[in-house]
């Protein structure tokens, strides 16, 4: 048992969006690297209004180095179209990036000093989006 009660604190949001230009280039969902308090994702959205299906890679950079946590695909039009749900990046059922805390939530945890990278497999079809948001906020006693 904890000797201190620990508390949510500082909820940032984010969100990133891939375009065409942005080929398969490796572009940052969260930055971590300036704090010196570890970040849990507690949401993580994929929305899409493209016409293909697409596959996200998730890494995680780690002094310089990217190290893949796993791949999300996105189905056409997902969240965009009025019937086919957008993704929910972190739950085990979309072979999501995120493992399940003692509360039963999915989560994804950043350590200080790290940042959550992602890139397209493929490039996102010309004039057509995939956007990724969502929030983290650390905890402290």
């Amino acid at each position: 048992m904890a000797t201190t009660n620990t508390f949510p604190k500082d909820r940032v949001g984010f969100a990133i969006t891939f375009v065409n230009a942005d080929s398969t280039n490796i572009k940052v969902v969260f930055d971590n690297s300036a704090s010196t308090k570890a970040m849990r994702i507690e949401q993580l959205s994929i929305c899409s209004d493209d016409t293909s299906a697409r596959n996200v890679q998730f890494s995680r950079l780690i002094s310089a180095t990217d190290y893949t946590i796993g791949t999300i695909n996105v189905p056409a039009a997902s969240g965009t179209d009025g019937t086919t749900p957008r993704v929910t990046g972190l739950s085990s059922s979309t072979a999501g990036i995120g493992t399940m805390d003692d509360d039963g939530v999915y989560v994804c945890w950043i350590p200080a000093g790290q940042k959550l990278d992602a890139k397209m497999l493929a490039a996102v079809t010309a004039t057509k989006t995939v956007t990724i948001s969502g929030w983290a906020r650390s905890f402290e006693t």
